[in-house]
């Protein structure tokens, strides 16, 4: 740390959740607070969906919803700091967001070239391909953000789903689908072109 300077972490907004569950000691009451956003909406979601079903959540459902969801926001922040990173002159890097809550991990264009990535990151080691269209990879194909992103039938672009399986390229009639392990990603992504032909020639990567 640079010396006269200091660094202070501040917490703006956090939420507390107590969970009562019986162990060989008796009752245990822990309370948990969580001060990031994606822990505190998976927190009152799964505090909400106990109300609901009168079942009390567990410790364990509730430790391991906290530990998914944090293992999903790690990988996303990981990909997204290395394809920025690595951008193009002319590249600008982005999360997509919009009001219908429709999201894209990554957005990699440059309107120089013509170029766009679209990069999901889901923490799974398995992918459906019969179903990978309409659930996982359903917001890359979808031509409203395409239109609000801002690109149209000139633009070269790559879908990627990048998780914790093998590498495959699912074909599709709007645009072939990248399926990418997240430790090639890491290695290729500046060159998905060039990764991609590899995946199809099937040439071991991971």
């Amino acid at each position: 740390m640079p010396a006269g300077r200091r660094f202070v972490n501040v917490v703006l907004r956090c939420v507390s959740v107590r969970v009562r569950y019986r162990t060989h000691l008796g009752y245990q009451e822990p309370t948990y607070y969580f001060s990031n956003n994606a822990l505190m909406y998976y927190a009152i979601a799964k505090t909400i969906e106990g109300v609901i079903s009168t079942n009390r959540v567990t410790a364990n459902e509730l430790a391991t919803g906290i530990r998914q969801a944090g293992e999903g926001m790690l990988l996303e922040s990981i990909v997204y700091a290395h394809v920025f990173l690595s951008a193009g002159e002319h590249e600008a890097v982005f999360k997509y967001s919009d009001l219908d809550l429709r999201e894209i991990d990554v957005v990699a264009i440059d309107r120089v070239a013509k170029t766009l990535r679209l990069v999901e990151v889901k923490c799974k080691s398995r992918i459906s391909p019969v179903h990978v269209f309409h659930e996982e990879a359903g917001k890359l194909y979808d031509e409203e953000i395409l239109k609000n992103i801002g690109v149209d039938d000139t633009y070269d672009i790559a879908r990627v789903l990048v998780y914790q399986g093998g590498n495959a390229v699912l074909r599709n009639s709007k645009g072939d689908l990248l399926l990418a392990n997240i430790a090639d990603f890491l290695l290729f992504q500046s060159d998905i072109p060039g990764f991609t032909e590899k995946v199809r020639q099937g040439e071991g990567l991971s």
